[in-house]
């Protein structure tokens, strides 16, 4: 009975354990989805408006979210503290570093959207490496995720949109900045397309950091190609599918 005992034990432990693991996630997948409710009535309410999407912190009782809006989560499952909430510009969520409880739970719910080095980090880094990936064929971690606008495509626009999520990605004048945006606004507009003709034109000059962004085709050399290539790119005709 003793060796039946020291055998069981263990297997027991295990499930309590896997369904314990099971709980947790249930929880977080409830939480999860409750936030999107919450998205959608926001939406339902606000028709006029964009999609709340960004970054967003709890309150104590996790019932209230803030960010670019405020918004109201209707849920009554076990408490689920979240250190990373996200909502994505198409309305779906991303959480992780949660707790069920107070008891830290390695779990994700969602896909956070951008995040195309696969870091769970929304940042600056992810902007500058997508712009690189559609100019000059930098290989990243999770391409897919770099659809910003669910088309299917990759394309200045899912540039432009994720560094305006971020509220418009910059870089000081000794950082790498993104590529095709000349003016290092943040995005990437015909405004850069014709400060490049400018200068291929010889009417202006530009500093080395100027130069670095508008080397669209990596060649190390700025010429008319990198006009046209960033042209194409800004109405559309310069893709990557997937």
């Amino acid at each position: 009975m003793a060796i039946i005992a020291l055998i069981a034990t263990p297997v027991i432990l295990n499930i309590i354990d896997d369904s314990r693991k099971s709980t947790n996630e249930q929880s977080i997948n409830l939480y999860g989805r409750a936030v999107e409710n919450a998205v959608a009535n926001y939406m339902l309410v606000n028709p006029s408006k964009a999609i709340p999407k960004g970054s967003y912190t709890q309150s104590s009782e996790g019932k209230t979210l803030t960010g670019s809006q405020v918004l109201t989560v209707d849920y009554d499952g076990n408490k689920v503290e979240c250190d990373t909430i996200n909502i994505n510009s198409d309305g779906s969520v991303y959480l992780a570093n949660c707790k069920i409880n107070d008891v830290e739970v390695e779990y994700i719910y969602g896909e956070l959207i951008g995040d195309v080095n696969n870091d769970g980090i929304l940042n600056k880094d992810d902007v500058i490496s997508l712009s690189r990936y559609l100019f000059s064929n930098e290989i990243l971690q999770n391409s897919s995720s770099g659809d910003v606008d669910g088309d299917r495509k990759i394309t200045v626009t899912d540039i432009n949109e994720l560094s305006s999520i971020l509220g418009k990605v910059t870089a000081a004048s000794d950082e790498t900045g993104i590529l095709g945006d000349v003016d290092g606004n943040g995005l990437i507009e015909t405004e850069d397309a014709k400060t490049i003709g400018q200068y291929v034109a010889a009417l202006i000059t530009i500093n080395e950091f100027v130069f670095n962004n508008s080397d669209t085709n990596s060649d190390g050399i700025l010429n008319i190609d990198d006009y046209s290539y960033l042209l194409r790119a800004i109405e559309g005709m310069l893709y990557k599918e997937f």
